[in-house]
């Protein structure tokens, strides 16, 4: 398992400790892929993130 912490929120991934930026890409979940990222794994509920989103 992973263990870090959220210090801030930006564009992309960068490393606290040096400021390195990483590129960083961030796509819509699509379903279908759901199996392929072994969810069973994960402490996050993927099903519900991949849930259409109401307009506010």
């Amino acid at each position: 398992m992973l263990h870090f912490e959220i210090d801030k929120l930006t564009n992309s991934i960068e490393h606290a400790a040096t400021g390195e930026i990483f590129e960083t890409l961030v796509l819509p979940l699509e379903a279908l892929k759901l199996k392929s990222l072994g969810v069973r794994k994960w402490v996050f509920n993927w099903k519900k993130e991949i849930q259409p989103r109401r307009p506010a």
